[in-house]
């Protein structure tokens, strides 16, 4: 049998323009491999007609790829993932609303198909990073390019400006191009420096679209900015993060009462009486985000009858608790606290006064009693999170505790979404009974409607796997043994209105 050839268009062409053979085509190609495979194994006429025969397979093999099928709607979906864009320069934020950075490039260099493919996707290029007063920057040419790919979709731009530097000619020419898109940009970051604020005054009521501003003055040249009144009128700004402003800086004026969301972060350099300042002048704040990393000055004590969530983040974040009192809260997010402090979160649960609704604790070193008090305190939450915390902080007494058939009531009886992660000392049975009594409660308990538990190091017996499958779990069930040989297995489990029931047992060495 010779060797299949394709001939209109030429397998180059099909290559690089990402047409797949037709089914007959492709039986014929897969024979035509096998044959060139057992040809290869032949002792080679010459070292040339053997790398010929490598380069056939090569080619023809990548023609069958099942990538190639993909249709072009879903191979642009894939690409604006955030899983696509690995080691970007902006990863989501635990604590705040941030975007990530697109890497249309590095897509676009995998082969002639996905470049023309990315270079119509125009969200791929919405994400900018302007660098100005720098030796080494992208030139205005790429800045044209990139602002030409993202056709009409909001732009989110990352003024990267060294302070205290002259501006060059080129800097005017790449701040007049993007100047003359101020009507789609959507998010702002940048530092509070002078000669950049400057230059940004000729976008003054031409931000109409403008949704999260991110405002950063840990800088010297921030203490003498000038009054400029650029992001006063953005009718549609609701998302304000400052990063470290220092004690005396003063932010431009802002159209506060429009925010509902405040991202925070302090450390002991910053201004407390900024964090004071805009709690209280944005009256509409429904989020509020708080990140302590260090000491800092004493914070004022802040009442807000607005504020709905609260995220502290940050080795000291409970400090924050201590200064703050929410009467409307319905969801607290503890994340990457260093520092536990029971007094303080009981003081702010009963000053507040709260229903709270939703609870998450995700790198928090708490214990299994201070864990069953929290719970205790909180019986209105319907959503909790408990996400790598310390091995002591679930317990069999925990586990018990919150088993809805618990004489005479159990810990949150209207719980209906729970999420558990991490490696813990309780037993598996216990966790198991504690599952199984939510998804079958008593009448007066609410039933557990989202489902999503991952266990590390956790033995379990084949009775326990046969319990498993009597489950039907809406957005999954999971759990992971890790035995003393090194072995792990994975079972997930689901239940959706298409299929009534799908499982899978995956076992690795």
């Amino acid at each position: 049998m010779e060797f299949f050839e394709v001939q209109s268009p030429s397998i180059r062409d099909r290559l690089r323009y990402n047409q797949p053979p037709s089914d007959s085509e492709k039986l014929a190609i897969q024979a035509s491999i096998h044959v060139a495979q057992a040809r290869l194994i032949e002792p080679p006429s010459s070292t040339v007609e053997a790398a010929q025969i490598q380069a056939y397979i090569a080619q023809y093999s990548s023609l069958l790829a099942p990538i190639r099928r993909l249709p072009v709607d879903i191979l642009r979906a894939i690409f604006l993932q955030p899983f696509a864009h690995p080691n970007n320069g902006r990863k989501p934020d635990a604590w705040t609303s941030i975007i990530v950075q697109y890497k249309p490039n590095t897509l676009g260099a995998v082969c002639f198909h996905w470049r023309c493919v990315t270079c119509e996707t125009a969200p791929l290029w919405s994400h900018l990073i302007v660098l100005l007063n720098r030796p080494s920057r992208p030139t205005i040419d790429g800045l044209r390019i990139a602002l030409r790919r993202a056709q009409n979709v909001p732009l989110d731009l990352d003024f990267h400006s060294l302070c205290g530097m002259s501006w060059s000619a080129q800097d005017s020419d790449m701040m007049q191009e993007v100047l003359s898109h101020s009507e789609r940009w959507s998010r702002i970051s940048l530092i509070l420096d002078s000669s950049l604020l400057q230059q940004l005054s000729p976008a003054q009521n031409r931000l109409q679209n403008l949704h999260a501003l991110t405002l950063s003055g840990d800088t010297i040249d921030s203490f003498s900015l000038p009054r400029t009144l650029v992001f006063s009128n953005a009718p549609k700004l609701r998302i304000l993060k400052v990063v470290h402003i220092l004690s005396g800086t003063e932010l431009p004026p802002l159209p506060w009462q429009q925010l509902t969301e405040l991202c925070v972060d302090l450390n002991r350099r910053d201004n407390p009486e900024l964090y004071h300042h805009a709690v209280l002048q944005g009256i509409n704040i429904r989020q509020l985000s708080l990140r302590l990393d260090s000491n800092p000055p004493s914070l004022p004590h802040v009442v807000s009858s607005s504020v709905q969530k609260i995220i502290m983040y940050g080795p000291l974040a409970m400090k924050g608790l201590d200064r703050i009192t929410t009467p409307r809260l319905t969801d607290l997010r503890l994340v990457n606290c260093r520092y536990w402090d029971l007094p303080v979160i009981q003081a702010f649960v009963r000053r507040s006064s709260f229903n709270l609704q939703t609870l998450m604790l995700h790198s928090v070193p708490i214990r299994a009693r201070d864990l069953s008090l929290l719970l205790g305190l909180v019986q209105t939450v319907e959503t909790l999170h408990l996400e790598d915390l310390n091995p002591n902080a679930i317990t069999n007494e925990v586990a018990d505790a919150l088993n809805a058939n618990i004489s005479p009531a159990p810990l949150l009886p209207g719980l209906t979404a729970l999420t558990v992660s991490g490696t813990y000392l309780s037993d598996f049975g216990k966790v198991l009974a504690l599952v199984e009594s939510r998804l079958t409660p008593p009448i007066h308990i609410s039933r557990v409607a989202v489902l999503d538990i991952t266990l590390f190091n956790v033995g379990f017996s084949v009775q326990s796997l046969q319990r498993l499958h009597s489950f039907r779990v809406t957005q999954g069930f999971r759990f992971l043994s890790v035995d003393e040989a090194g072995r792990s297995m994975t079972m997930q489990f689901g239940f959706t209105p298409h299929i009534r029931w799908v499982g899978e047992v995956d076992l690795e060495r």
